[in-house]
């Protein structure tokens, strides 16, 4: 019953991590079919779906097996699903990326020419410090909401050599910080805030705009919402229904790549590992058949 188990839960494994990663790559990345925030696209979605193949596939071979009673609920309920969907969610951004190049342009303008592109190599621009705009968003999150993400997002317009220039186009920095925000730690939280406030205020106004290897255009993030609300908050820049922020790399794009890719296949190998590991364990002190 074990290798059988090891054999269907393999199988689902591959099935389900190949099937979800083409239909999101399909769908969100190659015809934009669906708009949809890549952090639900990405993580919470496979998290949550994976419970339905988990239920009707695997749930009948644990029933019937030996395992202890709280083992099949752990298996079901934690282990099993869990092992699918982390390394499924963990390499959704890496099959993302290389499906786009780094597209090699002469000024920020140029980047209303390829509005389905996400990496840019801009040979000229420039950015006045004084232009900036900011939007500050702060939001608690973690269990009993014990965490206080706060992010500052800045932008401001990137000048090109073109005459009577429409601005489309921003150069957006994040600073982010995240704070204990538990009840004997909450009465903290505005004085660090403001001294985030002022330490990325100062890191600002001594940022260096031009040393940059690429930059990231925000596409369907919950970054791209917030730097879009610094830039209505610009007085400079015009109002447009579909703004270009882009965002600064200071990385090849082949280590990119490569990051994601390490991220993919020790996110596999991991939750295998684990988890067929802790399957033989379970099964060595299950109970015994009767008869």
């Amino acid at each position: 019953m074990l290798k059988r188990i090891i054999k269907t839960y393999l199988t689902l494994f591959a099935v389900f991590f190949t099937g979800y990663s083409f239909l999101n790559w399909l769908l969100t990345t190659k015809t934009g079919l669906i708009k949809i925030d890549k952090d639900y696209s990405n993580f919470w979605i496979p998290f949550i779906i994976i419970y339905i193949p988990t239920f009707f596939i695997l749930r009948p071979l644990i029933k019937k097996s030996f395992f202890r009673l709280k083992t099949k609920d752990g298996l079901l309920w934690a282990l099993l699903p869990f092992s699918i969907s982390i390394p499924t969610a963990f390499s959704q951004q890496y099959f993302k990326d290389i499906s786009y190049q780094v597209i090699s342009i002469n000024n920020p303008d140029e980047t209303l020419l390829h509005p389905n592109e996400r990496f840019f190599k801009i040979k000229t621009y420039h950015v006045n410090r004084s232009d900036f705009s900011l939007f500050k968003e702060r939001h608690v999150s973690g269990a009993k909401s014990k965490s206080l993400k706060v992010n500052n997002y800045y932008v401001a317009p990137m000048y090109s050599d073109t005459a009577n220039h429409t601005f489309k186009v921003a150069y957006g920095v994040k600073y982010a910080t995240s704070l204990n925000y538990g009840l004997l730690f909450r009465d903290e939280a505005p004085q660090k805030t403001q001294e985030f406030n002022i330490k990325s205020e100062k890191e600002f106004s001594n940022y260096d705009f031009y040393n940059a290897i690429f930059f990231e255009r925000q596409i369907d993030s919950e970054d791209e919402v917030n730097f879009n609300a610094a830039w209505r908050q610009n007085s400079i820049l015009n109002e447009s229904n579909n703004p270009i922020v882009l965002v600064p790399k200071n990385e090849s794009f082949g280590r990119l790549q490569s990051r994601g890719r390490n991220m993919t296949v020790f996110s596999i190998l991991i939750s295998l590992s684990i988890t067929i590991g802790l399957l033989y364990i379970f099964n060595h002190f299950r109970t015994k058949p009767s008869g």
